[in-house]
């Protein structure tokens, strides 16, 4: 609900009034302004979880938060669910980007809590920058600020794009610039006697003897590059090239004469051609003319360098000016090109602040100087302010853009092998980076740390003679990429085998065949790996998202006895027992080169031999914060006032694989603090956490959870988490330890949280030790996300439509459902990755007494409802709803409520 926010009470407009002085919007405006800025304004209530606005939504308006906070999130397809970004809180505003450039919005936002904003419309924003210049002002200074913050984060992974082949200017008197045009040459680097020259033609021997009869001391090493390349590199050595021949020619370094613009009446029509000026009307474009000198510049004469005070706005009217930026280790950097009707220096200009950026004329060229006190001139006029501000806004969008492309890059994986041999695997382990591609003789190189210092001299030392580009990746994509890498053979007779037909291998080396199944079990982002032995040999199969996949390579029998005989020396094992199940673990260090910590190796006795399944942990790499489980806010802050009880059993309810784990870890992490002691007992320790005191169970020496647990409440601990609570000895030691003041995480099986109290019966623990110890219930389900490389939409059939009428209202239920057609990535399932779904509740003063009354299940669940609980099938058809999965997959992984 909006409501204009002039018509609130006294004290309400005051409040209004101090959050408006604490918005950088609204920063120094005088009292009477901002009182008359309030009338504009209307407030906004939204209850916590609602959204102000989602993603792609048309942009309407800018807020500014009265009262609580917001958080913008964005959806992420590699994790199927949104993940944060920034939280605004009272006296900050948004949405200032999306209303200047006139575009949808990238992002979602929702309150966190119960939020009071108050929302100016479009229109009226942009009349008041244009009435109130002081605000302008104000949002001009965030830009800028952000626009110099984008530009010194993107020149971090720049300067390794273009600083590995940096023209140095003191090699124009060894190649000269005839050459350049003549055998498209560029000079790159010198050293111990050694030129190295990037050349579009190596086999162009008329450059080699050229270059002999004038440098015949001086040898030349050759590194290729493509025509693209050689024209980015031409633009940029002509300049020194042409500074060279200045500095011989001319001795005297005056500048020229300053020209007075009314000599010249051709700038008023170039303002005006312009895309950038264009827009103002003529009384504006000439007031700029009347405040503003003409100068000329020579090809390759400087502008302003970078450390020097700013000391005028530039308007080029004619030419063509570069931005360069200097490089710690020396020389300096492309960054753009400025062609004619762009202006110059207004960033730090607006920030007071000295350049940061050299800017030098490629060539003759001419441009108007609008001195610092006559641009701060130009500043009163609230049209000028508008247009810059939507000239930093649309930069910082197309920054934004294409730093997100560069993200989300498409990697094909089935090439990577082909570049296995560029760089030693060592140094790709070492320095996490990757070659990702070779196009037109350029090398893409994925780095997790493209900063590094050491990347530099590594890509130089081994692949000098191509030009190469760095990208960011993520941890996770570097392990995926490594895996895939060193997968498969790289020769060329392993590419001609038919990828359709199965592929049996004879015996060979049985450690690689481990290793290799292993990375690629990691790069399929598999759960398990099944090794079965069948009539024919042994099969592989990866559980990936829940789902069984056979891989179409076979090993004969042989060779599968081999591989078992060697998971189990590495879990330590008896390999001579063959006849009865075994269980195992097999720690890192035996496959490296993965994000893979641990497997877990179970084996049991089959027709044909042994099966194995080996279950893969990822350590804490894979630990996901309490916020990341779910993007519904609303569970997550149920999650969160669950786990910060004092006292009682908080128990997570599921079947194998459903993520109970999982959402233990994360709680336990939530939890962390140095000033609690946290004690686990697990079969097994699945994943390490630091400052968590974590006991295995050991059957075989006695060490059982009814040992272990009867000792641990003498280390004192606050919290105590129990792996499962399997038989009526923990369970009743869980709740013991409940009663006496301790907070008890644990995990049982069993379909959800209303089928737990039974099982809980089962084991023993009788009503009055329920009612007093249990705390809250958790279920959940993992299920398969629509694929987001190809998603679509179809329309809803009948009897889809009959089943979300039983538990969606009737006007929820949409005409179309989103699907996954099946693509590359999602290896034409439709599904990538997984979200989990959860049902929760919270023991009550109701439940409470239900509980001590000893009432039956119909009764509980009647309070239950009564406290708007949410069973896992709503939850998960309210995913259904939002796009996220599909109908068949909630009905195949929730269960039916029991009501």
């Amino acid at each position: 609900m909006s409501s204009p926010a002039a018509k609130s009470t006294p004290a309400a407009q005051e409040k209004a009034l101090e959050v408006l002085r604490l918005s950088f919007l609204f920063r120094d405006v005088p009292g009477d302004v901002l009182s008359q800025l309030l009338s504009y304004f209307e407030t906004r209530s939204c209850q916590a979880e609602e959204p102000v606005f989602l993603e792609q939504e048309a942009s309407e308006y800018v807020y500014v938060i009265l009262r609580g906070s917001v958080e913008i999130v964005k959806y992420t397809s590699q994790l199927g669910r949104m993940q944060r970004i920034i939280i605004f809180s009272s006296g900050e505003s948004f949405s200032e980007l999306s209303l200047l450039t006139n575009s949808n919005h990238s992002t979602s936002a929702f309150a966190v809590e119960d939020t009071e904003l108050m929302q100016l419309h479009r229109d009226v924003f942009l009349q008041i920058l244009k009435k109130f210049p002081k605000v302008g002002l104000n949002l001009l200074r965030n830009l800028a600020l952000l626009n110099r913050q984008v530009l010194h984060e993107k020149d971090q992974i720049d300067s390794y794009k273009e600083g590995f082949l940096q023209p140095n200017p003191h090699l124009t008197r060894l190649v000269p610039f005839a050459f350049v045009e003549q055998y498209q040459v560029i000079p790159l680097r010198y050293q111990n006697g050694l030129l190295l020259v990037g050349l579009r033609d190596p086999h162009n021997m008329a450059f080699f003897k050229a270059f002999r009869a004038q440098n015949p001391d001086i040898n030349l090493k050759v590194c290729l590059i493509g025509e693209r390349d050689f024209q980015h590199l031409k633009k940029s050595v002509s300049t020194l090239y042409t500074g060279h021949s200045v500095v011989l020619q001319f001795e005297r370094k005056t500048a020229p004469d300053l020209v007075p613009h009314t000599e010249d009446t051709a700038p008023l029509v170039r303002l005006q051609s312009s895309k950038n000026f264009g827009i103002f009307p003529e009384d504006i474009l000439q007031k700029i003319l009347d405040l503003s000198v003409q100068k000329r510049f020579r090809s390759g004469e400087l502008l302003y360098e970078a450390g020097q005070t700013s000391e005028h706005l530039y308007v080029i009217l004619q030419g063509e000016i570069e931005l360069r930026a200097q490089l710690p280790q020396g020389g300096s950097r492309h960054i753009s090109h400025c062609p004619a009707g762009d202006m110059l220096a207004e960033i730090s200009l607006i920030l007071e602040s000295p350049h940061n950026l050299t800017a030098r004329a490629v060539r003759e060229s001419q441009a108007l100087l609008v001195s610092k006190e006559h641009f701060y001139q130009l500043l009163e006029i609230p049209r000028f302010i508008l247009a810059i501000a939507e000239r930093l806004a649309k930069r910082l969008q197309r920054s934004n853009y294409l730093a997100r492309n560069q993200q989300e890059q498409k990697i094909h994986f089935d090439r990577l092998p082909a570049l296995a041999d560029l760089i030693p695997h060592h140094l790709l382990r070492r320095y996490k980076m990757i070659p990702l591609e070779i196009n037109d003789q350029v090398l893409t190189i994925g780095s997790v740390d493209p900063d590094g210092e050491c990347l530099f001299p590594i890509l130089q030392r081994y692949v000098s003679q191509l030009r190469v580009e760095l990208v960011t990746i993520t941890e996770a994509v570097f392990q995926e990429c490594l895996s895939a890498m060193l997968r498969f053979p790289s020769s060329p007779q392993a590419h001609k085998t038919n990828p359709e037909s199965p592929i049996h291998r004879p015996s060979g080396d049985v450690v690689r065949e481990i290793e290799g199944l292993v990375h690629t079990a990691a790069r399929l982002r598999a759960s398990d790996i099944h090794l079965e032995m069948q009539k024919e040999g042994m099969i592989f199969r990866f559980r990936i998202d829940g789902q069984l996949q056979e891989a179409l390579e076979k090993v004969s029998l042989d060779t599968g006895r081999q591989i078992i005989n060697r998971l189990k020396i590495l879990a330590k094992l008896d390999i001579t027992e063959s006849r009865m199940p075994q269980d195992g673990q097999i720690l890192m260090d035996a496959v490296p080169g993965t994000s893979i910590s641990a497997m877990r190796l179970s084996l049991v006795p089959t027709v044909f031999g042994e099966k194995a399944v080996l279950r893969l942990h990822k350590g804490d790499n894979s630990l996901l914060p309490l916020d990341l489980l779910t993007p519904n806010r609303q569970v997550v802050l149920k999650l969160r006032e669950i786990v910060e009880a004092a006292e009682g059993v908080v128990l997570i309810a599921g079947p194998t694989g459903s993520g109970k784990t999982s959402t233990l870890y994360a709680m336990l992490a939530s939890l962390n603090r140095s000033d609690t002691n946290i004690v686990s007992v697990e079969d097994p320790v699945e994943t390490v956490i630091p400052g968590i005191t974590q006991i295995p169970v050991h059957e075989e020496i006695g060490r059982s959870y009814d040992a272990i647990l009867k000792h641990i409440l003498r280390q004192d601990p606050d919290i105590i988490m129990i792996g499962e609570v399997r038989d009526s000895r923990s369970a009743q030691i869980a709740f013991e330890a409940a009663v006496t003041g301790h907070l008890v995480l644990t995990t049982v099986h069993a379909t959800d949280s209303l089928s737990a109290l039974p099982r809980l019966l089962e084991l023993g623990v009788p009503f009055h030790t329920l009612s007093s110890g249990l705390s809250a219930i958790v279920s959940q389900r993992l299920l398969r996300c629509i694929c987001s490389e190809c998603k679509s939409s179809r329309a809803i059939t009948a009897r889809e439509s009959k089943i979300l009428e039983r538990m969606v209202p009737r006007h929820q239920i949409p005409s179309k459902l989103a699907v996954g057609n099946g693509c590359d990535h999602c290896r034409y399932s439709g599904y990538y990755d997984r979200i989990a779904v959860f049902e929760l509740w919270q023991k009550s003063p109701r439940i409470h007494q239900q509980l001590l009354k000893e009432s039956r299940m119909p009764e509980i669940i009647e309070e239950l409802r009564n406290d708007g609980f949410q069973c896992l099938m709503e939850a998960g058809l309210q995913l259904v709803l939002n796009g996220l999965t599909t109908l068949e997959e909630v009905l195949r992984n929730c269960p039916k409520p029991p009501y």
